[in-house]
């Protein structure tokens, strides 16, 4: 009895060892069961950021309104041009694209400011906006496109086609204005408007007009190569009219643009000073078509753009060009691309249209065929 009960002694003292060895492995396994948690979350979190990296969501951009269209969806996006500046876009992006090719869409000038990007692609309503200045807006861009692009918003048509899209205000137009100018004839008037607008485009930042635009196109493409949703080595500019100007001005200056199509404007710089496109302090706005930094004749900066794709469209009726100041533009365009690629059959194209100064369904379909193509 006596040893039965020092052995019951015993095991009961050997019961809080148990207990606390017990409590040890409980603390493990909890220990564990928290690291294996803490994997778990950690590899969720991972994922969640893989997918959405696969997703097209604006960089270095503050989203304010966003609109779901035919098979692709617009943004208004404000697009980081400078240290100090932004510029107001139209962001298109195809649904269910994960790398696409994407187009910059440079509008034109027609004396005409109070819209911008809006002559490109179709308004976006943005958030909180009153409603009588959206529509106001959204007539001021109908009229335009019927006026001078068949009915269409070329930043559309390329979305639908497939594209990425992005266009911006150019400095002085749309919601960069500086004052409300509708147009030079209004605009030219009072004495006011030398300093207010001639004199600060030459002289803002230390820059010309047009090398501003210039300086934010480029902009325009490092945003562009910055976007998940874009391949970035198949990256194309559109234009027509000044917005052709800038085109090829941009192409011929910046490598990482594949594919450049330029539409009614290509001359010789003597042609273009010597018409009523010369700039002056009569003729203002023409500034924002007029390089004084570069000493090149204009087909020879184009030529820059060899060996890359090249698609210049012009008009054989328009009467801002003069047809052999064309032609030979063309010839000099042309002369830069066989001695930079002997067997570049095609990369150049310089194609005539029965038009004046109008963006017609004919231009659309070889603007198309060229970007699918050669982008």
């Amino acid at each position: 009895m006596i040893k039965h009960k020092k052995q019951e002694a015993k095991r009961q003292d050997r019961l809080p060892a148990a207990d606390s060895r017990r409590g040890h492995t409980d603390r493990s396994a909890c220990k564990h069961l928290r690291t294996r948690q803490s994997r778990f979350v950690f590899a969720l979190g991972s994922l969640f950021l893989v997918l959405c990296s696969w997703f097209p969501t604006p960089t270095a951009s503050a989203q304010t309104g966003y609109e779901h269209r035919d098979g692709y969806t617009a943004q208004l996006v404000w697009v980081p041009v400078s240290h100090a500046d932004t510029a107001t876009g139209y962001l298109l992006i195809p649904d269910s694209i994960r790398k696409a090719p994407a187009a910059l869409v440079l509008h034109d000038h027609g004396a005409h400011f109070s819209i911008g990007k809006e002559k490109m692609v179709c308004p976006i309503r943005p958030a909180e906006a009153d409603s009588a200045d959206y529509e106001e807006i959204q007539q001021d861009a109908r009229r335009w496109v019927n006026k001078f692009y068949d009915g269409m918003f070329i930043g559309d048509s390329l979305a639908k086609a497939g594209y990425v899209v992005l266009a911006i205000d150019a400095v002085y137009w749309g919601e960069r204005q500086q004052a409300a100018l509708t147009s030079d004839s209004v605009a030219i008037s009072p004495k006011a408007y030398q300093p207010a607008y001639y004199q600060r485009h030459l002289h803002q930042y230390g820059e010309a007009w047009f090398e501003r635009i210039l300086r934010d196109d480029k902009a325009c493409v490092d945003y562009l190569r910055a976007l998940p949703c874009v391949d970035s080595a198949r990256i194309a500019v559109f234009g027509f009219s000044m917005g052709a100007f800038r085109a090829w001005q941009l192409a011929a200056c910046d490598p990482r643009v594949r594919v450049c199509v330029a539409v009614h404007w290509m001359t010789t710089k003597a042609d273009h000073l010597g018409t009523a496109l010369v700039p002056n302090e009569s003729n203002p706005s023409a500034y924002s078509m007029y390089r004084p930094d570069c000493s090149e004749d204009y087909p020879e900066t184009a030529a820059h753009i060899a060996p890359r794709p090249f698609l210049l469209l012009y008009g054989e009726q328009d009467p801002l060009f003069t047809p052999d100041s064309v032609q030979a533009s063309i010839r000099t365009i042309a002369a830069h691309y066989t001695d930079s690629l002997p067997n570049a059959h095609g990369l150049f194209q310089a194609t005539p249209m029965p038009y004046k100064h109008f963006f017609s369904r004919g231009h659309w379909e070889a603007t198309r065929e060229f970007l699918d193509k050669h982008l």
